[in-house]
């Protein structure tokens, strides 16, 4: 089950197919806006995931409660699933320092960090070489590239890029 909001959420149809292609039956939880909303959807969703749950939520100020109890109830809520938790993090600029995403590091959380496929989050239009599933430029004698991230955020080459990490690593 795939739980998450902003850059997360465009690449979701991406995610989920790539899963899926792979033979996991994936389903889309829902799209928080911040950590808050994501601890209160474990508990409700009744889709119960049989390998993973990924997550990912914008940063975003919330005040429900401190980041350490948000990380318990998020951990709680991943723990009854039965499953593993999977953060995805380095899609938006200040995801990495969220308190809530330090605290679920703490707490042993498996990490999905894309940015040696897609760069920083600030690297908005920048040129990246080809990978062999991409769908690349090809200018003159150079190898080919794909723009990663545009002025809206994560381009199908990046969203592409991210789901294959995302899968690597659930399997």
């Amino acid at each position: 089950m795939v739980v998450g909001g902003g850059q997360l959420e465009r690449s979701s149809e991406k995610v989920l197919r790539r899963l899926r292609e792979e033979g996991y039956s994936a389903t889309w939880g829902g799209s928080p806006v911040d950590w808050c909303e994501l601890a209160d959807m474990l508990t409700t969703e009744a889709t119960s995931p049989s390998r993973a749950l990924v997550m990912y939520a914008p940063p975003a100020m919330s005040d429900c409660a401190p980041a350490s109890a948000v990380a318990d109830d998020i951990m709680t809520g991943v723990e009854a699933k039965n499953v593993r938790g999977v953060l995805v993090v380095g899609l938006e600029e200040g995801d990495r320092d969220d308190p809530v995403v330090r605290s679920l590091i703490d707490r042993g959380v498996t990490i999905v960090d894309p940015v040696s496929l897609i760069g920083e989050p600030t690297a908005v239009g920048e040129r990246v070489d080809c990978l062999w599933w991409d769908e690349c430029v090809f200018e003159g004698l150079n190898p080919g590239y794909v723009i990663v991230r545009d002025e809206n955020g994560l381009t199908a080459a990046g969203q592409q890029r991210v789901a294959r990490l995302i899968v690597a690593t659930v399997q």
